[in-house]
C-alpha cells in the first residue's frame, strides 16, 4: 500500500513535522558554519558528526509522521513504523497504554501478539479507538492508565459509550 493511498476510514495526522525540520537544519547549518569559519582542528569531522546526527534526526521524525490509524466498521488498521497491521476488536485480549511526548498510545494484546495504535498521532484517535473497542469487545481488560484516558475521553463527551 503507497503512502498515497487513503484508508478507509483514516484519520488525519497531526503530526507538525515542519518547524522541526527547519529549526534542527538552520542550526545545523549554522553551527557547521561557525565551525568551518573558526577553523578549529579537527572541525571537519565535527561537522560530518553534527551532519550525520542531522539525518538521524530527520529519519526519525519521516519515521514518526508515517504513523497511520483508520477505522472502518469493526477494523482497526494501524501503522508505526511500516508494518500495516489490522485487528477485529474481538480479537483484541487486553490493552495497555503508553505513554508518549505526546499523550497515550495503546498496546493491543491480539492472540500472542502485539499491536501498537498510534492514538496520539491522529487527530480524534482517542475517540476513534476507544469507539471501535468498546463496540466491539466491551469487556476487554484494559490497564489502570488505559481506564483513566477512557474516563477523561467520556468526561470530555468525546464517545458515548
Amino acid at each position: 500500500m503507497s503512502d498515497q493511498e487513503r484508508w478507509p476510514g483514516e484519520l488525519e495526522s497531526n503530526q507538525r513535522w515542519q518547524p522541526h525540520v527547519v529549526v534542527a537544519s538552520v542550526a545545523a547549518v549554522v553551527l557547521s558554519g561557525l565551525l568551518a569559519r573558526g577553523g578549529a582542528p579537527g572541525w571537519p569531522a565535527v561537522v560530518a558528526l553534527v551532519l550525520l546526527l542531522l539525518a538521524g534526526y530527520l529519519l526519525l521524525v519521516w519515521l514518526r509522521t508515517r504513523a497511520r490509524m483508520a477505522v472502518d466498521g469493526g477494523v482497526l488498521t494501524v501503522r508505526r513504523w511500516s508494518a500495516v497491521q489490522r485487528v477485529r476488536a474481538e480479537e483484541v485480549t487486553g490493552v495497555r497504554q503508553r505513554l508518549s511526548g505526546q499523550g497515550p498510545d495503546f498496546r493491543l494484546d491480539v492472540g500472542g501478539r502485539t499491536v501498537f495504535v498510534p492514538a496520539s498521532r491522529v487527530r480524534r484517535g482517542h475517540s476513534a479507538f476507544f469507539d471501535w473497542l468498546l463496540e466491539g469487545n466491551p469487556d476487554v481488560p484494559l490497564d489502570r492508565g488505559t481506564t483513566r484516558t477512557l474516563d477523561v475521553v467520556r468526561s470530555r463527551g468525546l464517545i458515548e459509550r
